[in-house]
């Protein structure tokens, strides 16, 4: 059994079909928290990715996939839906979450966030892991000066201080 990590807009769904159980983890690039930010950021159709994600959250209940995960890369045309993204994960009933910035790639100067944004961006994601959500933290918070301490197992987002 593997790992599939994908855009669930564009993932083959029929993978999934009765009798194939070889995906034991599915991790989705999501981006977004809302339509708006989604429309951004991935362009795609929101309403349709909320329907793959919840069928892959009944997938998690039927015990088809072991793990469940969602990842954002965290970059200016994005950053007012981050809370949004966390309900929507605690919502889903999501495994980890998965953040990241936006690296400095030179196709990608557009979405690169200012130092204001960033440091906006660093508030806001000390706002949410204070909380106690249902589901794992995991990320490269190096550049936000967040300790980076999800490697752990079993850890919980509101230890991470």
């Amino acid at each position: 059994r593997d790992k599939l990590v994908t855009g669930v807009q564009t993932c083959a769904l029929p993978i999934f079909r009765p009798g194939t159980d070889n995906i034991r983890w599915v991790r989705i690039s999501v981006d977004a928290g809302d339509s708006t930010d989604y429309g951004k950021v991935r362009g795609g159709n929101w309403n349709q990715l909320q329907a793959n994600l919840q069928w892959l959250k009944a997938l998690r209940h039927q015990k088809r996939i072991e793990r469940f995960s969602l990842n954002f890369v965290v970059q200016k045309d994005n950053l007012n839906s981050l809370k949004s993204f966390f309900q929507m994960a605690s919502e889903l009933e999501a495994d980890e979450i998965f953040l990241s910035p936006l690296l400095d790639w030179p196709h990608m100067k557009t979405s690169q966030m200012e130092i204001s944004e960033f440091d906006r961006s660093r508030e806001i994601l000390q706002e949410l892991l204070q909380k106690n959500w249902p589901f794992q933290v995991a990320g490269n918070f190096s550049p936000w000066n967040i300790p980076n301490q999800w490697e752990q197992e079993e850890i919980s987002a509101n230890q991470i201080t």
